[in-house]
């Protein structure tokens, strides 16, 4: 309805039609305009009026209006979900800054900088301690068995190497405990807790479960997001997209012969009905005639009565 309604403003179709109202005006040019799809999937449209270039210039001009409608829908459609995409991206992009706070604090409270690395680190590091345990262990022993008592400085020192050793092995077993301070009880073994790079062992199954808990969630919502941009970009383009939404095979020329009227049919008919007219006038004098020819041979066979 709009599209035709603009098209009696552009032709000014009321006074071309003789029309005293604009539903008239649209009815006519509803009953003069033919829009069909075409067995090969194309679109025909064809307008019948008294002037050949008046009616290919209102053909060519539905064209150009179904473009604009088409454009105009597709715009409003694309602009509605940019926003809408836009919206989801700014909470999903304060989702991902939150996830990824969550995680850097989790870093920095168990000094998490690549926890595969240090697991291992602090494996090797608790596993050569154990082993320096045990070799002066051994070597204390045969101190002992000697002859040497246990309060040689020989075995003194063997014992303060095995327990340096030992708090060594339980600080990479345990880690700091609340009674630490946050420093060691050994001088020599003093650690702040911010400068430690070595994983509680204890502690290495949950914290690695809770960092990849952590690092999936930051994966999954930088992907969400990633999506997010692909889809803005791909609907900003959309919106902004000016291009042709109708390709024109054959445009709109004026006629050479008249669609309306159909004059060799008019004539046919015209001659037809002459004929069958001519036939039945000649039929019906024919036989009026032969009526009265009885009539007056009845009149003079038939003696008067007195």
């Amino acid at each position: 309805m709009t599209t035709r309604r603009r098209m009696v403003e552009k032709f000014g179709l009321m006074q071309r039609y003789e029309s005293s109202t604009l539903t008239d005006a649209l009815e006519t040019l509803a009953d003069n305009t033919t829009a069909a799809m075409t067995e090969e999937g194309m679109l025909a449209v064809s307008v019948l009026d008294k002037d050949p270039h008046m009616a290919a210039n209102m053909a060519n001009y539905y064209i150009a209006l179904l473009d604009s409608t088409n454009k105009r829908f597709a715009h409003k459609t694309a602009s509605d979900r940019l926003d809408f995409i836009r919206e989801v991206l700014q909470e999903e992009d304060k989702k991902l800054e939150d996830k990824m706070k969550r995680l850097e604090e989790f870093q920095s409270e168990h000094n998490a900088i690549s926890i595969a690395d240090q697991a291992r680190a602090a494996i090797l590091t608790a596993t050569s301690m154990q082993t320096a345990v045990m070799e002066l262990g051994i070597e204390r022993q045969l101190l002992i068995q000697s002859g040497l008592g246990p309060n040689h400085d020989k075995v003194k020192q063997l014992e303060r190497k095995i327990g340096l050793r030992r708090e060594t092995l339980a600080f990479l077993r345990d880690g700091l405990r609340p009674t630490d301070n946050g420093l060691l009880p050994n001088k020599a073994l003093r650690l702040p807790l911010d400068e430690n790079l070595f994983l509680p062992l204890k502690q290495i199954p949950s914290v690695v479960q809770e960092y990849t808990n952590l690092e999936k969630d930051v994966l999954v919502q930088t992907s969400l997001l990633l999506v997010l941009l692909q889809q803005e970009a791909q609907a900003l383009i959309e919106a902004k997209d000016a291009t042709s939404t109708v390709q024109i095979l054959d445009p709109a020329t004026p006629p050479e012969i008249k669609a309306k009227p159909q004059r060799v049919l008019i004539v046919f008919l015209a001659g037809l009905l002459s004929l069958i007219a001519s036939v039945s006038y000649v039929m019906g004098a024919v036989y009026m005639r032969g009526l009265q020819q009885r009539w007056r041979e009845r009149r003079e066979t038939t003696p008067e009565v007195l």
